[in-house]
């Protein structure tokens, strides 16, 4: 039972990195027009109100505003933010494959150094060797591609990964109050307030177009809607320096996806790179069990409408 407990949330984890992997693909096949401030405007708009049905079916919109903590919800939503920015910029600067492999690579070190900040928790020593395989996993899957003529232009995934690494230990703060689909919700609603009037300077014609209707559609639904859905609930059961390192198994899903759908070749080295991938994930299996927050919020919203009671 204590094995099946482990794995619960990392597979949570791996099927939302699973919607995740597609998402550089996604805008490379955009119309030509669109940029990385609408794209990630679509993508948020969408993947919002995906959630918002989620959670009015499962009965997590009722959830009071006054236990949300705003100043966490605030710190998710800016880095969120930036970090969609930086990534979307830098897959057109340097690639799908080099913009993701780098930003993914960076974020399991960011997460382990803002964890260790604001929670004053150590990676445990399993989690070590997990990171360095996942990493050098990745590297192996994308060794063919890993071509950089702009040295420069690495720096936007790395800022960026730093971005989503303290996005992922300040939703994992948030769990402490608020239902995870809703926090979630919140979240996305919160990047695609924030990045409205910025849509104004960049066109959109493109998005009622034929390509680009479907394109946000899948944008939005399965990497932003379903992906962070299944990610909360991941989240909610584990670590945030294990969350980073298991979202390294991204590449790993779009690599399979290729490999299995659309008959691409199989080199030694991916070969290699999907067995350092799958290593990881076992090795992650032996870290202690973090404590379990999922129904927590539960007791929070039942200890709020106990003070409404006479």
């Amino acid at each position: 039972m204590r094995t099946v407990s482990r794995l619960k949330g990392p597979f949570y984890i791996l099927v939302s990195c699973l919607f995740f992997s597609i998402t550089g693909t996604l805008q490379q096949i955009a119309p030509s027009d669109a940029t990385p401030v609408v794209i990630t405007e679509v993508r948020m708009a969408i993947g919002a109100l995906t959630l918002w049905i989620w959670c009015r079916i499962n009965g997590e919109s009722k959830t009071p505003w006054f236990i949300v903590p705003k100043k966490t919800l605030a710190m998710m939503v800016g880095c969120i933010c930036f970090y969609q920015l930086c990534f979307f910029n830098a897959v057109r600067e340097v690639g799908v494959a080099v913009g993701t492999v780098v930003s993914i690579s960076s974020a399991p070190v960011w997460a382990a150094i803002v964890t260790w900040i604001v929670f004053r928790i150590r990676p445990g020593r399993y989690w070590f060797v997990a990171t360095a395989c996942a990493i050098s996993g990745i590297i192996f899957i994308n060794l063919s591609d890993l071509q950089i003529d702009n040295y420069f232009a690495l720096a936007l995934p790395v800022i960026g990964a730093a971005g989503l690494a303290t996005e992922i230990v300040f939703a994992k703060k948030m769990l402490q109050s608020v239902p995870p689909i809703y926090a979630m919700f919140l979240e996305l609603i919160g990047v695609a307030a924030l990045l409205l009037p910025a849509t104004a300077f960049f066109p959109t014609r493109w998005i009622f177009t034929v390509d680009g209707l479907w394109v946000s559609v899948l944008l939005g639904v399965l990497t932003a809607g379903f992906s962070f859905a299944f990610f909360i609930k991941g989240l909610a059961l584990t670590t945030p320096t294990i969350v980073s390192t298991l979202s390294l198994a991204e590449p790993l899903g779009a690599t399979c996806l290729g490999i299995f759908f659309l008959h691409e070749p199989m080199s030694p080295a991916t070969l290699a790179g999907i067995a350092l991938l799958i290593a990881s994930i076992v090795i992650l299996m032996f870290e202690k069990a973090p404590e379990v927050i999922e129904n927590q919020p539960r007791t929070v919203l039942e200890r709020a409408s106990s003070k409404d009671r006479p």
